[in-house]
């Protein structure tokens, strides 16, 4: 067996650095389910029950449009392009939260964007880590994928909070934006390099 044989995605540095940004994404992402409950209740006094509407329409979104929005947008744009899309649309969706006032209407943008980028973004992401394995290194790969996910969901809430309890929730929105946009930078990168690869 050759060295390096059991994670043959530490040879793939295009795979590595995409999966970096996407643990960054992740990260941002999985605030959803911890902070921003807790900022809209705490900080903006939304009730229960509003604060699980807007919970509700994500899901109902992505019941309603997510097959129908990858059916139309995937075979006109390349799956970098796709994922690299996602990540704008979280980070206009964090960008939201800087509004002030107005935190019914904020906090129905960022649901809006939010499930838009998330859409958009995981699903492409879960392809595109397919297309760069091999038959036989298919779940090595798939693997390793699914470990970003299940280390964003043990980073995502502590950062969150930490960020938050020490700064303030306007640090953490600057942060999270940051985050988003580093990410979808990154994958620029790796679009450009593609290109100039088949160029």
């Amino acid at each position: 067996m050759k060295p390096g044989s059991d994670f043959p995605f530490f040879s793939d540095r295009t795979f590595i650095l995409f999966a970096f940004f996407q643990l960054m994404i992740s990260v941002a992402f999985m605030q959803l389910f911890s902070t921003i409950p807790v900022f809209w209740k705490e900080k903006v006094g939304l009730n229960e029950d509003i604060i699980g509407a807007l919970m509700a329409l994500n899901g109902l979104m992505i019941v309603a449009v997510e097959m129908p929005l990858i059916y139309l947008i995937e075979n006109r744009f390349s799956r970098l392009t796709l994922i690299m899309g996602g990540m704008v649309a979280m980070g206009l969706a964090y960008m939201s939260m800087w509004m002030g006032g107005l935190w019914f209407v904020a906090a129905l943008v960022f649901i809006i964007f939010v499930t838009i980028g998330e859409m958009i973004n995981f699903p492409f992401g879960n392809s595109f880590a397919l297309d760069r394995a091999t038959p036989a290194t298919r779940g090595k790969y798939m693997g390793m994928y699914s470990m970003i996910f299940s280390a964003s969901f043990v980073i995502a809430p502590p950062l969150g909070t930490w960020i938050a309890g020490s700064f303030g929730f306007g640090a953490l929105w600057i942060v999270l934006t940051a985050l988003c946009f580093i990410a979808a930078a990154g994958i620029h990168s790796l679009r450009l390099a593609e290109w100039r690869a088949v160029g």
